[in-house]
């Protein structure tokens, strides 16, 4: 106690007052403290000793003093690393988590809690996160050997919050280890991916609903396509009937004004077979069959068609 008094200790009552401590009870003595060299340098040194009475009957504690000014500062960098690393996991915006080997969690940060449905990281310390994987997903054990083995994890999973509720994460790990290689922990993150997970579930739900539309409205065009070819079919029958008659007729002795309105019906006659020739060409343009022609006409020819199909219209 004396050396570290003449030492300059920064506190040497506290010196003192544990050598006379270990001294009194015969105990070893070991004691950290650090002292202004005569050079005005602070170093940190040790006391380790052991209790002696001389041939006189002195007690006396006879050690070493060592200087352990490198490790000292070794570990406040060391601490002050872990103060660091501790405020960067802390306030890190995404879940931050570590387990041990075992996959029981050592550390998480808020948001860890916070996805997990916990009101603190400290009421997760110490449980399985395995208990907290759903149960579509493979067993969490055996991923957390693949993982000791791999050294490293990346994917997406499946887990169930305290509250029941399921979430989905993506999720990025990687192990640590010692100088030996030993397993020490693992450090992950990660992120909720619950909403786009859902969003794509929906989409993936709303294009099949969509294939099953469009299935239904192909049906439905076929089915239409086959009745208008039916229909078109159908419609000749009694027509060519009509312009049958419609000719014999023509073949007897008649007034003008008759035969005129023979001429309208079969003029009239004419062009509903047009319309009809028109819808089965229109059951070939959706077979995608259609060939477009031109063809030259006359209009006065044209204009003297529609005009015996309205003149008995316009004269009523």
């Amino acid at each position: 106690a004396a050396v570290v008094k003449h030492a300059g200790a920064a506190h040497p009552e506290r010196a003192d007052a544990s050598a006379q401590q270990a001294l009194s009870a015969q105990a070893l003595w070991d004691f950290e403290c650090r002292i202004r060299r005569t050079d005005g340098d602070i170093r940190w040194i040790q006391g380790c000793g052991q209790p002696r009475v001389d041939s006189s009957g002195r007690r006396l504690l006879v050690g070493v003093v060592i200087d352990i000014s490198e490790r000292k500062r070794a570990d406040i960098r060391l601490q002050d690393s872990e103060k660091r690393f501790r405020l960067l996991f802390e306030h890190l915006p995404i879940p931050y988590q570590s387990l041990d080997i075992q996959g029981h969690w050592l550390d998480a940060n808020q948001q860890m809690a916070d996805l997990l449905g916990f009101a603190s990281p400290a009421d997760m310390l110490g449980g399985d996160f395995g208990d907290f994987w759903a149960l579509e997903c493979d067993g969490f054990h055996a991923r957390f050997d693949e993982f000791k083995r791999t050294h490293n994890v990346e994917g997406e999973l499946q887990l169930v919050r305290r509250d029941g509720r399921k979430i989905s994460v993506l999720i990025a790990g990687r192990i640590q280890r010692d100088l030996d290689g030993r397993f020490e922990r693992t450090h992950c993150i990660l992120v909720d991916i619950t909403e786009r997970h859902d969003f794509e579930t929906r989409i993936s739900e709303l294009n099949i609903a969509l294939d099953e539309k469009l299935s239904q409205l192909k049906a439905a065009n076929a089915a239409k396509t086959q009745f208008l070819a039916h229909m078109s079919h159908e419609l000749r029958t009694p027509l060519n009937s009509i312009m049958g008659f419609a000719q014999i007729l023509e073949m007897d002795r008649i007034s003008p004004e008759q035969r005129e309105m023979l001429q309208a019906i079969n003029q009239a006659s004419a062009d509903l077979l047009h319309m009809i020739n028109d819808l089965l060409d229109l059951t070939t343009i959706e077979a995608g069959g259609l060939v477009l022609q031109t063809e030259s006409f006359q209009l006065e020819t044209l204009l003297g068609q529609l005009e015996s199909l309205l003149r008995t219209q316009a004269a009523s």
